[in-house]
């Protein structure tokens, strides 16, 4: 007797649901405690991290070769905070980005060999994780969350399986594509450079307005390396960073509240003085306050008002 699918069942290869496992630690998840609403959830976030590998690295995964981890973890990085955010609000993933920034950090420090680009990366985890998660949320600040998501969905679209596998390259020019100028030196830059900051942010003065304002002059300092070649080189900034200003102090390891003042700022030399008007309850002032570019030394990019 021959069996005979009905035509109407039929499912195309690329409309068919992805079956998987997803991966869970037990400490880190199932015998954490969520409901500790004073820190980051990380259970949730490393969920959501592990679930986007049905995509990245799922769906789309590249040949193996240098790179192929930014279409697997990188990526899935990148899901993992959008989630977070999502589910959260964006300042929930300061300390988030902040831990991710010192374990770069650390790690590099204690590799043998020289940092690769991102797009280049071979057995170097703290570039494809922590560093890549960063590079992507920063990128996704800069090009707009639509312009990420379209990108994205093209990748999935042309390249899920069972088509052909897409190399890092294919990622960065699908990025690029609609993207100006400055957005598409700042692509290249994250992809193709190893590029580190050691930015600061002082207070020069304070001056009462009416309407219960108050006007704040602010020293800011970028200082930009490129160490691509392994041997650091001294650039001339020319970024776009956020300040924002909080009526309360900073608490490490704690999700800050909305501020309530919020501005991007282009810096194109070291050093910039800023003038701005925020109401009299500002209290403390912050370079990078969702902590996604690689700076050496966050400590120093928040002041406090006396």
């Amino acid at each position: 007797m021959s069996l005979h699918w009905p035509k109407s069942r039929i499912i195309p290869v690329r409309q068919r649901p992805i079956r998987g496992v997803i991966f869970s630690q037990e400490r880190a998840n199932f015998r954490s405690n969520p409901g500790n609403s004073s820190g980051f959830n990380f259970a949730y976030a490393t969920t959501a991290h592990e679930t986007a590998h049905q995509w990245w690295a799922g769906r789309v995964a590249a040949p193996a070769g240098p790179g192929d981890a930014l279409l697997t973890e990188s990526l899935a990085k990148y899901t993992e905070a959008v989630v977070t955010e999502k589910r959260f609000g964006k300042m929930y993933l300061r300390p988030y980005h902040v831990k991710d920034s010192q374990l770069y950090f650390a790690y590099r420090s204690a590799a043998s060999e020289k940092e690769l680009p991102l797009w280049q990366t071979v057995n170097q985890p703290f570039v494809y994780y922590q560093k890549g998660g960063l590079a992507l949320f920063r990128l996704k600040e800069a090009l707009g969350e639509a312009h990420m998501t379209r990108a994205l969905h093209e990748l999935v679209e042309r390249y899920g399986y069972p088509a052909r596998k897409p190399g890092p390259p294919t990622v960065v020019d699908a990025l690029k594509r609609g993207a100006n100028a400055a957005q598409i030196r700042l692509i290249d830059e994250l992809f193709k450079k190893v590029i580190v900051f050691d930015n600061d942010i002082k207070i020069l003065s304070s001056k009462p307005l009416s309407n219960n304002r108050q006007l704040l002059v602010l020293e800011i300092n970028v200082r930009k390396t490129d160490e691509t070649s392994g041997k650091p080189v001294p650039v001339t900034p020319d970024d776009d960073i956020d300040i924002a200003v909080f009526d309360r102090e900073i608490v490490p390891d704690t999700a800050p509240p909305d501020p309530v003042y919020l501005q991007r700022h282009h810096f194109s030399k070291r050093r910039s003085v800023v003038t701005m008007a925020v109401p009299r309850t500002a209290m403390t002032v912050v370079l990078d306050p969702l902590s996604t570019m690689p700076d050496i030394n966050y400590h120093d990019n928040s002041a406090t008002l006396k």
